[in-house]
């Protein structure tokens, strides 16, 4: 008889699905080598992600975090290595965004989800283009418009491509007007651009979201792109992750999507993001044959 389990790691997690994957991942590994049952407190922020891990066959035990009695944040990552047994429930808070912790693990993490078919066409390429209200955030547009989508176009380019698809979680693939983006809303629990325009962190006009948004959709039109939008959070990360060549910026839902999928050819965007200055994560810098960096 195995023995009972005496003790939770209990993780908080933020917003984003794609946090929440490095949230779980790492407190479920820690759970893993203590001993512990990994749970997830969901009253302390909006958990709509908890039912988008169910979607993938996850289903995650609720604990309140009041009911532990450690801390453990982003510096405690190398309790994984440590040999060091943990013997009280555990809170577990921070965003645990070191490629380096996962790398030794990745078969591991690979196998808590779903397998997905390899798309038929091993040659097609996915794009996973994160809008959304970064839309309306200054530092998406800190870089000329006109650069950046040549970057994108260059980035496309270094792969030889039959199809080309693009993930985004725009809400229409089309020419827009400030109309049509003042009804979109992003995030469970309707966040939108008006909410994040003309604030401190925001642009100052709904118009140069417009200007982006259009230039993209006439940009990309001369790949006759295959375009996936409105789609669930779920279905877009197995999407992703059933192709043989993947190409994404600075989106953690489209990195692990990478990071967990058989691709023979993934290219991230290495600045990752820059105007986070010292905070900016390594998730670029990923040391896989398969991976490559493009700006």
């Amino acid at each position: 008889m195995s023995a009972k389990i005496r003790y939770k790691a209990v993780a908080r997690f933020t917003n984003g699905f794609g946090n929440n994957v490095f949230q779980y991942a790492f407190s479920r590994l820690f759970a893993e080598q203590h001993g512990m049952e990994m749970c997830v407190d969901h009253s302390i922020a909006p958990a709509y992600s908890i039912d988008t891990f169910g979607e993938l066959g996850i289903s995650l035990t609720h604990h309140s975090l009041q009911d532990t009695t450690r801390q453990l944040g982003d510096a405690d990552t190398q309790l994984l290595t440590s040999g060091q047994r943990i013997e009280e429930n555990v809170a577990i808070s921070g965003y645990f965004e070191d490629y380096r912790v996962y790398l030794p693990y990745q078969d591991q993490i690979g196998a808590w989800f779903p397998t997905v078919p390899s798309q038929a066409n091993g040659r097609d390429l996915v794009f996973h283009l994160r809008l959304g209200d970064r839309l309306f955030y200054h530092e998406s547009y800190v870089r000329p418009v006109t650069e950046r989508i040549e970057s994108y176009q260059r980035a496309i380019e270094s792969f030889a491509f039959d199809q080309l698809h693009i993930v985004t979680d725009l809400q229409c693939w089309k020419a827009v007007t400030a109309a049509d983006l003042r009804k979109m809303k992003f995030h469970v629990g309707g966040f939108g651009g008006e909410q994040i325009i003309g604030t401190e962190i925001g642009i100052a006009s709904i118009d140069q979201a417009v200007d982006y948004v259009n230039q993209l959709v006439e940009a990309f039109a001369t790949y006759s792109p295959g375009v996936r939008c409105r789609q669930s959070v779920a279905g877009d990360f197995n999407f992703i992750r059933s192709f043989n060549q993947i190409l994404f910026e600075h989106s953690t839902l489209a990195w692990w999507a990478a990071f967990l999928s058989r691709a023979e050819r993934v290219g991230v965007y290495g600045p990752w993001r820059p105007s986070k200055g010292k905070k900016n994560k390594n998730l670029s810098q990923v040391s896989l044959p398969a991976w490559f960096q493009w700006a």
